[in-house]
């Protein structure tokens, strides 16, 4: 059973790139299942970024008051961080580059 729910044992050259967030305190799914699955990835060289905030809970969908129990600084920027890391991926250099930069003066 755990090879059909263990991601880390699929990975190949069919693997889409990945983006990766995690909570460390999660205690469905350990922290570990994603370091694992990130290993995977980089040794198949598949493009993948990965961010482990300290606090919450599985499941806090986006992290913020409407989709979670509390809101979460840290990790309610995963969207944002996942947009960015997409347009690297398929966009124009250049740019993406410049939209980061506005993102910066909009917080």
């Amino acid at each position: 059973v755990k090879y059909l729910f263990d991601c880390s044992l699929h990975v190949g050259p069919h693997t889409p790139p990945a983006f990766l967030t995690h909570t460390f305190m999660d205690n469905v799914v350990p922290v570990q299942e994603s370091l694992t699955f990130a290993t995977a990835l980089e040794q198949n060289n598949i493009p993948f970024e990965m961010h482990i905030v300290p606090n919450g809970y599985h499941g806090m969908g986006l992290g913020n008051l409407e989709t979670a129990r509390y809101e979460d600084a840290s990790f309610s920027k995963w969207m944002e961080l996942s947009i960015l890391w997409l347009n690297r991926l398929f966009s124009d250099k250049e740019e993406v580059y410049n939209a980061a930069n506005r993102a910066r003066f909009i917080d």
